[in-house]
């Protein structure tokens, strides 16, 4: 693994259905602030591009801090997200209760983690970097979009990844596409098909990066019900990377689909997975 600059604990889901982020809350209030340019929690600007953080109400610039860096799936905002949603309500005050810093780049609604969404993260890390104190390493989490987004990340950047815990990712853009699912979303955040692009589909597709992700600790939730990402997304990346004799832990939900419920009861799960990393 390349140096560790920084902590950063992301949480990552792929794609996620209108009713997931029905129940996202925002705070309409204005928020308290740490800095000029950071709240406690709620929507901050870095650059051109918003994210939203939480960061534990007893910070102390004197220590350090580790993140998760948290994608959310589909169609998610700086304010409404899979982490912001009712749902999430309990892990969000167990990780700040753990002293983490979660931070969700904006990173498009559509972007299937293209380059740009790539960029855009990458801008927010620097950003926070220089605001706040972070230990080294860091964490990613994703739900759905940001499943996937969490994984391919971690692969690339897995120098500064501590581990990792996909929630109903997407691991292979290519099946997921031949399958119907999203075709024309998909398409324009990569430029064209799978036919015209076939080498950005590998890129964005964590079942292409196994080498890499084989070093990184990886927690996989899926719920055996869901319908939206087939849950063979998990089964197959699951089964490539024990193959490859990687760290992973696989957590099969029953009777639940592409829901933020699936959270519910695994909190402690995630903290203590992350955190013993």
């Amino acid at each position: 693994m390349m140096p560790r600059i920084y902590s950063i604990i992301v949480l990552s889901m792929a794609i996620v259905s209108p009713t997931c982020l029905q129940t996202a809350t925002a705070t309409e209030s204005a928020p308290k602030m740490l800095t000029d340019s950071i709240p406690y929690e709620g929507v901050f600007s870095f650059g051109k591009n918003k994210g939203y953080i939480k960061i534990p109400e007893d910070y102390d610039p004197k220590k350090q801090y580790p993140l998760i860096l948290f994608f959310s799936g589909r169609g998610g905002a700086a304010s409404t997200s899979n982490f912001t949603s009712d749902e999430f309500k309990t892990f969000r005050e167990k990780a700040a209760q753990s002293a983490y810093i979660v931070a969700v780049p904006a990173y498009g609604s559509d972007s299937w983690f293209n380059e740009s969404a790539e960029n855009i993260t990458l801008e927010m890390l620097d950003f926070l970097k220089e605001k706040l104190s972070l230990s080294q390493g860091y964490y990613v989490m994703g739900c759905s979009m940001g499943g996937g987004s969490a994984l391919v990340f971690a692969a690339k950047h897995k120098e500064n990844v501590k581990a990792v815990c996909d929630v109903f990712g997407i691991t292979d853009y290519r099946r997921f596409y031949d399958e119907g699912h999203y075709r024309d979303s998909i398409a324009k955040a990569y430029g064209g098909s799978p036919t015209e692009k076939p080498q950005v589909y590998q890129d964005r597709s964590a079942i292409s990066r196994i080498a890499a992700l084989k070093d990184i600790p990886v927690l996989v939730i899926h719920g055996d019900k869901d319908a939206v990402v087939p849950k063979w997304n998990s089964d197959l990346f699951v089964e490539k990377l024990k193959q490859a004799k990687g760290n992973v832990e696989y957590i099969i939900v029953p009777g639940i689909g592409h829901e933020n419920r699936i959270i519910k009861n695994l909190e402690d799960r995630i903290i203590s997975f992350l955190g013993k990393q």
